[in-house]
């Protein structure tokens, strides 16, 4: 197989990226040369990224300038001897970032659940002659 365009195959037309590939569509690839490429190039998935530690998704919460604002208008409050009007910028900020990860967890799981009902099915029936494979997920029979 010839070494592919630098610039994603989304963008050429399907006849393109199977001339590229050197697959026919209509039969697809043999079952040997199908395992040779998901040796060669791996399973077609897209990589997991960690998840991010629950301590730093609250500390998100206070990059905003606004936030910053609010500390330093509690700072100075705290330092003019004003502890009642310090405590309740800090509660409000408090409750802020607790209800924004609260949100933003909400917002992951949510997507991690549609990758899940979006992800691809498993390998499908092999199509064409015997021997052939055709767009099963990893390229393998």
């Amino acid at each position: 197989m010839r070494e592919v365009q630098s610039h994603p195959g989304h963008h050429l037309p399907a006849e393109e990226v199977c001339q590229q590939l050197e697959v026919d569509p209509s039969t697809g690839l043999i079952s040997a040369e199908a395992r040779k490429r998901l040796e060669a190039y791996g399973p077609n998935e897209l990589e997991q990224k960690a998840g991010t530690p629950a301590w730093v998704l609250f500390l998100h919460q206070f990059k905003s300038p606004l936030i910053y604002v609010l500390l330093a208008a509690a700072v100075v409050a705290a330092a003019l001897g004003e502890f009642k009007d310090a405590g309740v910028i800090l509660g409000v900020l408090l409750i802020n970032a607790i209800i924004g990860f609260i949100q933003e967890g909400r917002a992951e799981r949510s997507m991690a659940t549609l990758k899940k009902l979006t992800s691809p099915p498993g390998p499908r029936a092999p199509r064409g002659p015997p021997g052939h494979h055709s767009r099963t997920r990893g390229g393998a029979g």
